[in-house]
């Protein structure tokens, strides 16, 4: 029986060398020119997109969302300088805003912002920042008189979602207050009641500005004081609303609502470690995981997974490989080893306040 199909040998192209020659069905070409020109392949056929789709398709079915606390060494700088893994107020990132919420902005202002003129920069009327108590820090009290405040620079809004919340570390003694309240042409202020509600900013504003009041009944009483406080703005979208603007709902029907921008990683295969110590050969499996290129991810981020196995538990990033290809390093994905933080012993354990 003769098939043609068998053993076929293309004929030479003629005229333009990179004419294809049809095949069969028509489904299929050769071109004896295209190891040559792989770059060219490439890109009309979308490799790199298609991989990146593929990549997205086994995180939809396999894979976890998952948030992060990335590292963010800038802005006032922490009375430890990073020295301390255990700082309550910078997590030994040696900044005040040094680890950024996935997904937000958070300005953390206290007496380091004193005086700078960037949106990092706090203003005092009627205020002193005084040592606290067996504590390397200060805390903000009333000068003399009964009322004072507090109030940043300008921050920029223009791109942000949603004003999430205020929040600060405060003492009160009795007969004293701490109100909140923010504008946004610097002259109206609109108070703020619940500190855990978004604050209600019209749309279309640029800028704005948080002022903190202290108060208190009389001069002679004890002054309220304020460690530092907080203000935190929403960029991305959340999580459903990221993936249902094109996927089916049908995906996301019987899984429970996270509400906040997270992103999807998924485990690998962990690969075995081999390593020789004066005690001997030591095996170990570290855990590796793997995202696709739309998230940022960069050594001493804190991961933390919403959903799955590994739900609320918290990784330090370690190791990272980034997958580029191409004249212009497009990325594919970025892959990482983690070190599992625990809450207790560890010495990264007070990264779990991180809120």
């Amino acid at each position: 029986m003769n098939d043609s199909t068998h053993n076929f040998v293309p004929p030479v192209p003629k005229g333009n060398p990179r004419e294809k020659v049809q095949i069969n069905d028509g489904t299929h070409y050769f071109d004896p020119h295209h190891k040559k020109d792989p770059k060219g392949v490439i890109d009309k056929l979308h490799i790199l997109d298609r991989i990146v789709d593929r990549n997205e398709s086994m995180l939809m079915s396999s894979g976890a969302p998952m948030t992060l606390w990335k590292y963010f060494p800038y802005g006032p700088e922490c009375g430890c300088k990073g020295d301390d893994r255990r700082c309550a107020l910078c997590f030994g990132s040696g900044y005040l805003n040094g680890y950024q919420k996935y997904g937000y902005i958070t300005y953390t202002y206290g007496s380091q912002s004193v005086g700078r003129i960037d949106k990092y920069g706090l203003n005092l009327t009627n205020i002193v920042d005084v040592p606290i108590p067996y504590m390397d820090a200060q805390a903000f009290e009333l000068a003399s008189g009964t009322t004072g405040y507090l109030e940043t620079n300008w921050i920029p809004i223009s791109n942000v979602l949603e004003h999430t919340w205020v929040k600060s570390k405060i003492f009160t003694p009795e007969g004293s207050s701490v109100t909140y309240s923010f504008t946004t042409d610097g002259v109206n202020y609109t108070a703020v009641y619940n500190l855990q509600d978004p604050l209600d900013v019209p749309e279309g504003e640029t800028q704005i500005k948080i002022r903190v009041t202290l108060s208190r009944e009389s001069s002679d009483e004890q002054s309220p004081a304020v460690n530092l406080f907080k203000y935190r703005t929403r960029i991305f979208r959340t999580f459903e609303e990221k993936y249902k603007s094109y996927h089916s709902d049908a995906l996301y029907d019987k899984r429970p609502v996270i509400g906040v921008p997270a992103f999807l990683a998924s485990k690998q295969v962990v690969n075995r470690q081999l390593a020789m110590t004066q005690e001997g050969r030591t095996v170990t499996y570290p855990p590796q995981f793997w995202a696709l290129p739309d998230v940022k991810i960069s050594e001493r981020d804190i991961g933390v997974f919403l959903r799955g196995n590994h739900k609320d538990e918290r990784f330090e990033f370690q190791e990272l490989t980034i997958s580029e290809h191409g004249d212009d390093s497009r990325v594919l994905h970025t892959k990482w080893q983690s070190r599992f933080i625990f809450a207790t012993d560890d010495v990264l354990g007070n990264l779990y306040n991180l809120d």
